[in-house]
């Protein structure tokens, strides 16, 4: 069952200290600006500021 990359990247955000972590490119196109933001931000937290975020129209 594929799980949404963010979700999937929120375990080593909290159990790594030193990775970058971020995808190649996250698609604009299948939900509303807001929902990603909130969801890297979350993730952004739980990891100390670690992410990097690029946006795209796959």
């Amino acid at each position: 069952m594929p799980s949404d990359v963010w979700t999937t990247l929120a375990g080593p955000a909290r159990d790594t200290r030193r990775i970058r972590l971020g995808t190649l490119l996250t698609a604009a196109t299948f939900r509303s600006p807001g929902l990603p933001a909130v969801i890297v931000a979350i993730v952004d937290t739980m990891s100390g500021g670690r992410v990097e975020l690029r946006r795209g129209t796959g």
